[in-house]
């Protein structure tokens, strides 16, 4: 069985609050793609059962990753 992100593939989002200030944190994209400008051009190298997200508040600028569990589909 295959598995898949299931943020990467909009099949939900995640809406989390900061921390720090409360605020709204939004969605970055995969922690690869968001560091290199060029991975997104490479094949995906992340782990079978989880996708790293970059999380970002749009109040106080606080990054923070969460692993994303992937779904079989």
């Amino acid at each position: 069985m295959e598995k898949v992100c299931p943020v990467c593939n909009s099949l939900y989002t995640i809406k989390d609050k900061c921390d720090n200030c409360n605020g709204i944190m939004e969605d970055k994209g995969r922690a690869d793609e968001y560091m290199d400008p060029y991975s997104n051009q490479m094949p995906i190298s992340d782990s079978r059962d989880y996708c790293i997200h970059i999380f970002e508040c749009n109040n106080c600028k606080k990054f923070y990753r969460k692993h994303i569990s992937k779904l079989g589909v």
